[in-house]
C-alpha cells in the first residue's frame, strides 16, 4: 500500500528449466514429465495460499523445450501466438497457445539474468510483449538460433570410422512483435544491478553470433496489465531503494568491487601484502553469500521450487 506498512505474499515459482518427457507425451501418459504441468501444481497451491502475486524465477536457465515455452506462456494469457520461428527456407511457422484456460491472472513479474537464455527468452519476451507481466533482473543471453546435428555418416555410408558430427544452424527465433531474440535477448522491464558488462557472457560475447534482425509482426492482443506508467512508477520507488534500502546498497557496492576484481589482473608476490589480498577477497565472499548468493544450492536443481516470500 502507499502507506509502505502492508506486507505482501509473494509466491516464488523457480524453473530451472524448460523439461517435457515427449515419450511420454507420445503415449498419452497421463502424469507425464512437463514443467508447465507442475508450475500449474504450484500456482493451484499459491493461490490456495491466497498470494498477491506470484514471480516465475527464470534466472540461469538455459532452455529447453520449445513446445514447454508456449505451453507455459499459455498459463498466463487467453489464447494467441506465442514465437514466430523463421526456417532457412524463409517460411515462418507462428507457435500459438490455443487454449482459452487461464490458470493464473493476478500480478506477475519473471526474473531474468544473463544466463537465461532460449526457451527462457521466449517465454519472456511473450510475457512482456502481451503486457502479462513485469520483467525483472538482466539483459537475457540473446540465443535466439535452432541448431540440429548432422551425422556425417550417413553422407558416407561405407565409412567404417566414426566421423562426427556437424551442427547447423536451421532456424531463428522472433518475437510476436517481429524483434528477434537473437544477440538483443529481452530487456527488462526493471534492471538491476549486474556482475557482468554487456558482451562479457551471452551470445553477443560469441565471435561467430549471427545478427539482430526482425520481421513482420504477428497479430496479437496485449491485455492492459501493464503500461508505462505502472513501469514508470516502480522504476522511481527502485530509485528510491537504490538510495535508502541498505542491502540493496550493500548488493551494488559487492558487485562493483567484484567487477573491479576481476578487472585487476596483478597479484603481489610479498607474501604481508598477498596475504591482506587473500583475506579481503574472502571477507567479500562471505558477505555475497550472506546476501543469500548461495541460499538454495542445497535445493532440488531437477523441479520447480515453490517458495513463499513476504515483501514489503
Amino acid at each position: 500500500g502507499n502507506s509502505g506498512k502492508k506486507d505482501y505474499k509473494i509466491g516464488v515459482i523457480d524453473v530451472p528449466l524448460f523439461y517435457r518427457d515427449f515419450e511420454g507425451a507420445q503415449h498419452r501418459e497421463k502424469e507425464f514429465s512437463s514443467t508447465t504441468r507442475d508450475v500449474q501444481k504450484l500456482i493451484t497451491e499459491l493461490q490456495a495460499q491466497n498470494v498477491d502475486g506470484i514471480v516465475i524465477d527464470l534466472r540461469n536457465n538455459g532452455g529447453g523445450s520449445l513446445v514447454e515455452a508456449v505451453s507455459l506462456t499459455g498459463l498466463f494469457i487467453n489464447k494467441g501466438p506465442v514465437v514466430q520461428v523463421k526456417e532457412v527456407s524463409g517460411d515462418v511457422d507462428v507457435q500459438p497457445d490455443t487454449d482459452p484456460n487461464i490458470a493464473y491472472d493476478g500480478p506477475l513479474a519473471v526474473m531474468v539474468n544473463r544466463f537465461s537464455a532460449s526457451a527462457s527468452e521466449i517465454f519472456a519476451a511473450a510475457i512482456q510483449d502481451y503486457k502479462r507481466g513485469i520483467i525483472v533482473g538482466e539483459q537475457t543471453y540473446g540465443k535466439g538460433t535452432v541448431q540440429t546435428l548432422i551425422n556425417l555418416n550417413e553422407w558416407v555410408p561405407k565409412e567404417a570410422e566414426q566421423l562426427g558430427q556437424v551442427k547447423l544452424t536451421v532456424a531463428k527465433f522472433y518475437r510476436i512483435n517481429g524483434s528477434s531474440t537473437q544477440l538483443k535477448g529481452v530487456m527488462p522491464d526493471l534492471q538491476l544491478p549486474s556482475a557482468f558488462k554487456v558482451n562479457e557472457y551471452g551470445e553477443g560475447s560469441q565471435p561467430a553470433a549471427l545478427p539482430w534482425d526482425q520481421i513482420a509482426s504477428s497479430q496479437y492482443t496485449p491485455t492492459n496489465n501493464i503500461n508505462e506508467k505502472i513501469v514508470g512508477q516502480l522504476k522511481d520507488k527502485y530509485n528510491q531503494r537504490l538510495k535508502t534500502d541498505e542491502e540493496l546498497k550493500t548488493l551494488v557496492k559487492t558487485l562493483d568491487d567484484f567487477k573491479k576484481a576481476r578487472e585487476n589482473k596483478i597479484v603481489s608476490l610479498q607474501e604481508a601484502k598477498r596475504k591482506i589480498e587473500r583475506d579481503e577477497a574472502e571477507k567479500k565472499r562471505a558477505a555475497m553469500k550472506q546476501m543469500g548468493e548461495d541460499a538454495d544450492d542445497d535445493e532440488d536443481e531437477d523441479a520447480p521450487k515453490s517458495t513463499k516470500k513476504k515483501k514489503k
